[in-house]
């Protein structure tokens, strides 16, 4: 009798993922290299079946930005090993905090803390911006934090798009 073969789970030529959500992985853009967090595994969408990733990474001072990239193009980071890690609180220069991993029951446990809709506030290098909450990401940021995306005014009659963790957004004040 035929033994029969075992298939991969990962079908006919595919690979298992090189990264996970959450992984700092380094990639270049323009002629310098830049540093991102992996927020979503696409799945074989590129060219030929490659793999590509969507990245938030900084692109100015307080400002993320999201993109995307094939497998290829991504270097991981070397990371700290353990369940809890030192990092900074806020922004800022704050005194360092342990942060524990979450779990997928932690979604459960906090439901989010805006609605489509909302008007909130967050800081960035130019002071205070105030937005709209136009998306809510769920948990994709950096240990999971929940993400929103945030239509905001550029420039005059100008919006444009960005996505900030929950815990950097504040309710915007009442207009009168």
């Amino acid at each position: 009798m035929a033994r029969k073969s075992k298939k991969s789970i990962w079908g006919d030529g595919e690979s298992p993922p090189k990264f996970k959500v959450g992984d700092r992985v380094v990639f270049r853009r323009g002629n310098r290299e830049v540093e991102g967090v992996v927020v979503e595994d696409r799945g074989p969408l590129g060219i030929g079946g490659q793999r590509i990733y969507g990245l938030h990474y900084e692109f100015l001072p307080g400002e993320t930005r999201y993109t995307e990239r094939d497998e290829e193009e991504l270097t991981l980071m070397p990371t700290q090993t353990g369940g809890d890690r030192d990092v900074p609180v806020g922004k800022e220069t704050h005194p360092m905090a342990r942060k524990r991993k979450r779990s997928k029951s932690d979604d459960e446990e906090r439901p989010a803390k805006y609605k489509l809709g909302d008007r909130v506030v967050y800081r960035s290098g130019n002071g205070e911006v105030e937005a709209v909450v136009v998306e809510d990401r769920g948990p994709l940021g950096i240990g999971g934090r929940r993400l929103y995306g945030l239509h905001y005014e550029f420039l005059p009659g100008e919006t444009r798009y960005t996505e900030m963790p929950e815990e950097d957004l504040t309710p915007a004040p009442a207009s009168s």
